[in-house]
């Protein structure tokens, strides 16, 4: 029989979240260099039509975020088992930083396009973002508000 341990469980989710800022920040390096050193951006894209897109993803992005949050926090049952809070926790939390991260990619793209920094303002924004929803202990304390003797189990 295996015994259930919290700690793998958030080293997993860590991994998980160092891979995701990983990639972002490998693609941002990227199209940078490739915006610098050469001109690939395209004159089409230079109307504002490509910001008022990136306003209404991002914008989809953080409510989607924050309703996938307040959906699964609403799910916990007090009398839920500790397992179960943690694996829903790694579901919201796997589901967010997807979220967030589907966001930086489309700005990076929007950038590639247009050279634009704005687009390089609002990844940095999403960027920062990820840090506030990174996959502690301490944040599914905070949000499942769990009583003392469930977080000295956790941690």
């Amino acid at each position: 029989m295996q015994t259930f341990s919290t700690k793998s469980h958030f080293k997993t989710l860590d991994f998980i979240f160092l891979s995701i800022i990983g990639s972002q920040l490998f693609l941002f390096f990227t199209f940078l260099f490739i915006t610098n050193k050469s001109e690939f951006t395209n004159d089409y894209f230079t109307g504002n039509e490509l910001k008022v897109i990136a306003i209404l993803i991002n914008s989809a992005v953080i409510l989607s975020t924050k309703l996938s949050q307040r959906y699964f926090t609403k799910s916990i049952l007090p009398e839920n088992l500790l397992k179960e809070k943690i694996n829903t926790f790694r579901l919201l939390s796997i589901i967010r930083l997807a979220l967030l991260e589907s966001g930086n990619i489309i700005n990076l793209v929007f950038y590639l396009m247009t050279g634009d920094s704005i687009f390089l303002l609002i990844f940095g924004a999403l960027f920062i973002l990820q840090f506030a929803y990174r996959p502690l202990p301490k944040l599914m304390i905070r949000e499942f508000n769990l009583p003392l003797e469930k977080i000295n189990e956790i941690l």
